[in-house]
């Protein structure tokens, strides 16, 4: 990031606090009230009640006043911060890269290079389990920058960029892996995965759907295709591959409750009915399970 956009965001905070200095200084601390017909001993309290009251609602329209006005800015402003912050951290990330590829060469052989990124390996999957991602994140980084190829290393950082929302880093993560692997069914679900969280239902649906021309009997390539077409609206679509996916693995409970409640949406009773039944039976110790049943007695 250029020097002078860093100074602008700088400025641009400064001036933020000085408007609401000011505006807040012009606060009234209390409006007058009538309180003369009030029987003495009370009056204190009453006085001091309504002036409270008065300051709330006066607080409260100019705070309301104030983010309608400065709304956009804030807007702008964690933009511009969020994008200086990505930009640090991919700094961070290139000059991490850059040691530790220098550190390549003082290994004695291709082997003990080798243990080397299998013990960091070892330690991002520990870190993933006590859910410290950061660190994850690092030992991984160092993974890649020892072993460019490393398909492993590449899929788990994948996937905690998913766990961080860094939409962007996940997406190239898994078409790097399409790139040095060929056609791999599971990274096609995986960037269907990024697409579907992102908002994107048509890239995620084709992505799903070349995953599942790879593998057509993956339960989980087609459940995720399923909910992206009831998703979008097209729930016979999604009612198809559910019915694929319980032909598969007829007795999961999560599928179930899936295809239940498309057919509810479809407002096909018997099939609800139906679903409903095999759910209790496998699940009876479910409690949406009631409110499901009336769900389908009113169709």
């Amino acid at each position: 990031m250029p020097w002078y956009e860093i100074l602008l965001l700088t400025v641009s905070f400064l001036a933020l606090l000085f408007i609401i200095t000011k505006l807040l200084a012009k606060f009234p601390l209390a409006a007058r009230v009538d309180i003369d017909a009030l029987p003495e001993k009370k009056q204190e309290a009453k006085k001091q009640e309504m002036i409270d009251a008065r300051l709330r609602r006066k607080l409260k329209d100019r705070w309301k006043k104030l983010s309608e006005k400065l709304g956009p800015l804030f807007k702008i402003l964690c933009d511009k911060w969020n994008k200086f912050y990505q930009y640090l951290a991919e700094k961070e990330k290139n000059i991490l890269i850059k040691h530790w590829q220098k550190q390549k060469t003082s290994y004695s052989s291709k082997s003990a290079l080798s243990d080397k990124v299998t013990e960091l390996l070892r330690q991002a999957e520990a870190s993933i389990k006590q859910e410290d991602l950061v660190v994850a994140e690092k030992k991984l980084i160092e993974a890649i920058a020892l072993d460019p190829k490393n398909k492993q290393a590449f899929l788990l950082l994948g996937d905690i960029y998913i766990e961080q929302k860094k939409y962007a880093e996940a997406r190239e993560s898994f078409l790097y892996l399409l790139k040095i692997s060929g056609k791999k069914a599971e990274f096609y679900n995986k960037l269907g995965e990024v697409e579907q969280a992102e908002g994107n239902l048509a890239e995620a649906e084709s992505y799903f759907l070349q995953s599942i021309d790879l593998d057509k009997d993956n339960v989980n390539y087609l459940y995720n295709l399923a909910m992206v077409y009831q998703l979008e609206g097209d729930v016979d679509k999604a009612d198809q591959y559910l019915d694929k996916v319980l032909s598969l693995e007829p007795n999961n409970p999560r599928y179930l409750d899936a295809l239940l409640k498309i057919s509810i949406i479809r407002k096909d009773k018997n099939k609800a009915l139906r679903m409903w039944e095999r759910l209790r039976k496998i699940n009876p110790e479910n409690k949406k399970l009631p409110e499901l049943k009336e769900q389908i007695d009113n169709l």
